[in-house]
């Protein structure tokens, strides 16, 4: 007891006692610092991640506009080929004929390019 009437306290015990308390703030922080710098590290990755997602979808993008304008190009040419193909004249004694033509001294190769030109129509539509 203390002069006081109070607990005797020693000065040391409080210095201790706060080294203590210190020392677990220091290990909470550390430990805080330390998932922070993970979650920092974890947010870069994501954001390189977000970058190469962004790239590679710009590359599909110019991909398929590159793709498109190939396939507008192919039905294009189809067209003009087939407006080619259909073209009719009359002759000089009034009969109507194709004066392009495309023939096979094959039957069953002649058949193969009636039934693709069909398809190749059909596509067109």
């Amino acid at each position: 007891m203390s002069e006081y009437g109070g607990i005797d306290i020693s000065v040391s015990g409080i210095i201790d006692r706060l080294r203590d308390e210190l020392d677990k703030v220091k290990e909470q922080l550390s430990q805080e610092i330390m998932k922070n710098v993970e979650l920092e590290k974890k947010i870069g990755e994501l954001k390189i991640y977000r970058n190469l997602w962004k790239e590679g979808n710009q590359q599909k993008k110019s991909q398929i506009r590159d793709l498109t304008q190939q396939l507008n190009n192919v039905k294009a040419n189809i067209s003009e080929f087939f407006s080619i193909l259909d073209a009719e004249e009359e002759s000089g004694d009034g009969n109507i004929f194709h004066p392009v033509r495309i023939n096979s001294c094959r039957t069953t190769e002649s058949v193969r390019i009636s039934e693709i030109f069909k398809q190749l129509k059909q596509y067109l539509k």
